[in-house]
């Protein structure tokens, strides 16, 4: 395999474990961004609910001899309605019916007897002073029991999500790093597999190129693989044949150009012994062959 395309394989195992990180990382994060929303609409209605209760038991201790005892009464109407609306929209089906004859219904049977004792406080003084007692047993006693049930449904709720974040924030942090540790350890495996099949052919190489550089062009670079680095050798290989054809070539001597003479050539290594052969002859002439 070449060395660029183990590079690009090494590569793209990064990429793809970061992107499987980023991905559990992602999820993680949508999963408790929904708990988080979950955890706080179990708080604003665990104070809706106690907003009701709150407004009810006041109202249960209203003076009825009181001036501003319709004004109260409508107050607490306002608040009750407006968080019971509130409330019934995050309740599921079979609660909200329940809640709903519990805590509507009560509530307005409560305030029709309150308003009627108001209204007929002022002709029968000791029939009005005695409603608010028993209005408050029929309908706020059962009112307050269920507000009671919901607050304790809705804490444990919250405390259950509670502790799924927490899960949840531990977990994103293995998400996170199980990947990472992953795909580095495969690197790490890769990274010293690839060092152990690369040194030995380099040392090679190396012995190879000082054997060269004294004088042995018989040597070879290894280029059987298929990769950068024999094509570089087959290369190099190339250079080195055409370098030694071209110094065991003959050489000729030429005669430069604009005198007139022909070139000739040097003489054969033939030629040169003859020559050496007849000058140790006596007298130094030489004879013909």
């Amino acid at each position: 395999m070449r060395i660029s395309r183990q590079l690009f394989l090494l590569a793209l195992l990064n990429g793809l474990a970061l992107s499987l990180a980023m991905g559990l990382c992602a999820w993680q994060l949508a999963d408790l961004r929904s708990g988080f929303h979950a955890a706080k609409r179990d708080e604003a209605m665990l104070y809706q609910l106690t907003e009701i209760k709150a407004a009810v038991l006041q109202q249960s201790r209203a003076d009825l001899l009181s001036p501003q005892a319709p004004q109260q009464l409508a107050a607490s109407d306002v608040l009750v309605r407006d968080r019971w609306a509130a409330v019934s929209r995050q309740l599921g089906a079979e609660d909200r019916r329940r809640a709903e004859r519990e805590i509507r219904n009560n509530w307005a049977e409560y305030r029709k007897n309150y308003a009627s004792a108001l209204n007929i406080f002022a002709t029968s003084p000791s029939d009005a002073l005695s409603i608010p007692e028993s209005i408050h047993g029929l309908y706020l006693v059962p009112l307050t029991r269920e507000v009671d049930h919901l607050i304790a449904v809705r804490r444990q709720s919250a405390v259950a999500q509670g502790a799924r974040i927490e899960q949840q924030l531990g977990g994103i942090l293995w998400s996170v790093l199980w990947p990472l540790l992953i795909a580095g350890g495969i690197v790490l495996v890769f990274q010293q597999q690839f060092g152990l099949r690369l040194r030995p052919r380099l040392r090679e190489y190396h012995e190879i190129a000082i054997r060269l550089a004294g004088g042995d062009l018989s040597q070879r670079l290894p280029d059987k693989q298929n990769d950068e680095i024999a094509a570089l050798g087959r290369a190099t290989n190339s250079a080195i044949a055409a370098l030694e054809n071209m110094l065991s070539a003959p050489i000729a001597r030429t005669i430069p150009s604009g005198t007139g003479m022909p070139s000739l050539p040097l003489p054969s290594c033939d030629t040169t012994e003859r020559h050496k052969a007849t000058s140790t002859i006596p007298g130094g002439s030489m004879r013909p062959p």
